[in-house]
C-alpha cells in the first residue's frame, strides 16, 4: 500500500518545483550585480549587462529556486541579501515605457502587488506584445536588479524595486494552466485508487473461493434390524449394553 500511495504522490512532487524561463547567470552578469550601485542613474553599466542577461538564450534548464513571497521593504531595506535571485511577481500591469537608445528595445514595466506597493520590472519589447496596461493581473519570472528611484504620480521621488525579467503572462491564463495541470493530477490519483480497489476486491474475491477442508464424521457402528415393538426393541438395546460391558 505504501508503494502505491508513493506513486501517486509523486507526481505532486514533481510539479512543486517551479522552474523559470530566464537562463541562469553567469561570471559577467554575477559580478556586474555585485557591483550595482542602488539608487544610482539608470540605465547603469549592470543595466546593460541585465539587458543582455534577458535576450540570452536558454540553453540548459534553469533548476533555481524561485521565490513566491516578494516582501518590498525587506529588498529596499538591504538590497544585498537577494540581489540576482528569481522572483515570481504577479501583480496589476499599471504603466509601461520604452527605454531610450541604446536601450530602446526594453520596457521598462510598473505593477502593483497585492500588498498596494509598485514594482519596476525590465523586460524585452518583443516580449510584450499584445498585452496593455489596463490593470489587469500579470505574472512574471525576473531578477532582482537594484533599489531605483522615480517621480511616483503624487510628483514625489520614491524608491522602488526594480527587476529584469521576460515571457509575462496573464495571470488568470497562468492559474488556469496550473488548474488543468491539477485537474490532471487529481484524475490520475483517482485511476490509481480505483486499480487499488480492483486488486483488493480481487483477492478478497480469491480467498472467499478457496475450499473449506472437510470435517471427517465418526463411524457409527450399525445397530442391525431393530424390532418395531418398543418394548421387544428396548430388550434388544440392554442386552447389546450388557455385552459391551462385559
Amino acid at each position: 500500500m505504501s508503494q502505491w500511495l508513493l506513486l501517486i504522490g509523486l507526481p505532486l512532487l514533481l510539479t512543486s518545483s517551479l522552474t523559470a524561463d530566464l537562463p541562469s547567470l553567469n561570471d559577467e552578469e554575477i559580478t556586474a550585480l555585485a557591483d550595482v550601485q542602488d539608487a544610482g542613474d539608470v540605465p547603469d553599466a549592470t543595466f546593460a549587462v541585465m539587458a543582455d542577461h534577458i535576450k540570452r538564450l536558454n540553453l540548459t534548464e534553469n533548476n533555481e529556486p524561485i521565490r513566491l513571497r516578494l516582501s518590498v521593504s525587506t529588498l529596499l531595506a538591504t538590497p544585498s541579501a537577494t540581489r540576482g535571485e528569481l522572483y515570481r511577481i504577479e501583480g496589476q500591469f499599471l504603466d509601461r515605457r520604452r527605454m531610450p537608445p541604446p536601450h530602446s528595445d526594453i520596457d521598462e514595466w510598473f505593477l502593483r502587488l497585492p500588498s498596494g506597493e509598485p514594482v519596476a520590472v525590465y523586460l524585452p519589447s518583443d516580449h510584450a506584445k499584445g498585452l496593455e496596461a489596463d490593470g489587469r493581473p500579470i505574472s512574471i519570472d525576473a531578477r532582482f536588479y537594484k533599489v531605483i528611484e522615480a517621480n511616483a504620480r503624487d510628483g514625489q521621488v520614491r524608491q522602488y524595486p526594480a527587476f529584469f525579467g521576460r515571457s509575462p503572462r496573464m495571470l488568470a491564463e497562468t492559474r488556469a494552466a496550473a488548474m488543468e495541470r491539477m485537474d490532471i493530477l487529481v484524475l490520475l490519483g483517482f485511476l490509481i485508487l480505483l486499480v487499488i480497489v480492483a486488486f483488493a476486491v480481487m483477492a478478497l474475491a480469491r480467498k472467499q473461493r478457496r475450499p473449506r477442508p472437510q470435517l471427517e464424521r465418526s463411524p457409527v457402528e450399525p445397530q442391525g434390524n431393530m424390532s418395531d415393538d418398543p418394548a421387544v426393541a428396548l430388550r434388544e438395546l440392554r442386552s447389546q449394553g450388557e455385552r459391551s460391558h462385559s
